[in-house]
């Protein structure tokens, strides 16, 4: 499920990247979109000069010879009608390119949802695993403790008449500290952490509630770092 979900990243990253390209791209067209269809002062200049050119022939009853002004003319307004096809193709394009974003983005973000899900199945199926072991332990733990009791009674059974008794039943205690605290270790196991113990049964050091703001700070660390791999913030 782990390549599955960085397979879907590399798709996401790369979805990203096109998306991000077709907006510079949008954003060229739509600038040669709007610069305009070109000047149309120059031909406008020329026509009015062949005008003035025909009505003064015309007073002077002559005919104007306006062969080299229509050429410039024509060549004017054929620059003119490029420039408008090369406007009018741009606001397309800009248009098509906004479309093709928008999809980008609906696509990028349905790969989102589905890595998403396929990370939350992935701490689910974690989280049962983890459960049903710790299930396990609590009973393993239970039948650890219940062979401690009766082999604790063996050794009481072969204690001479003159060797001390224990300080404690150890076995009792555990029993009575799980009952009334939960899981407890039995004494000295940390003798840096509680060197006041030594001769009773303990809640183990992260359990305890004076440093449950350490409890599993390493593993949450692990998995946050394990989940900013997939691309998760």
């Amino acid at each position: 499920m782990e390549r599955e979900i960085l397979k879907l990243k590399r798709s996401i990253n790369a979805k990203h990247d096109e998306f991000l390209q077709a907006l510079r791209d949008r954003d060229r067209a739509q600038q040669v979109a709007d610069s305009g269809a070109g000047d149309t002062g120059a031909a406008a200049a020329l026509q009015r000069q062949r005008a003035e050119m025909l009505g003064k022939a015309y007073l002077a009853g002559e005919t104007a010879d306006t062969e080299q002004i229509d050429r410039e003319i024509e060549k004017l307004e054929a620059a003119l009608r490029e420039a408008r096809k090369t406007q009018e193709g741009a606001a397309a394009a800009a248009a098509l390119l906004e479309a093709k974003a928008t999809t980008l983005l609906h696509e990028e973000g349905a790969l989102r949802q589905q890595q998403a899900a396929l990370a939350r199945d992935l701490i689910q199926t974690r989280y049962d695993e983890t459960k049903a072991r710790y299930v396990e332990k609590v009973y393993g733990l239970i039948s650890e403790l219940q062979k401690l009791y009766a082999l604790e009674r063996g050794l009481e059974y072969f204690r001479g008449p003159n060797e001390p008794k224990p300080p404690l039943k150890l076995t009792e205690q555990l029993l009575i500290a799980l009952r009334a605290r939960g899981l407890c270790l039995p004494p000295g196991i940390e003798p840096n952490r509680y060197p006041d113990t030594t001769w009773d049964v303990h809640l183990p050091y992260v359990l305890d509630h004076d440093h449950h703001g350490e409890f599993a700070e390493k593993e949450v660390e692990a998995l946050s770092q394990e989940l900013r791999g997939y691309g998760f913030e």
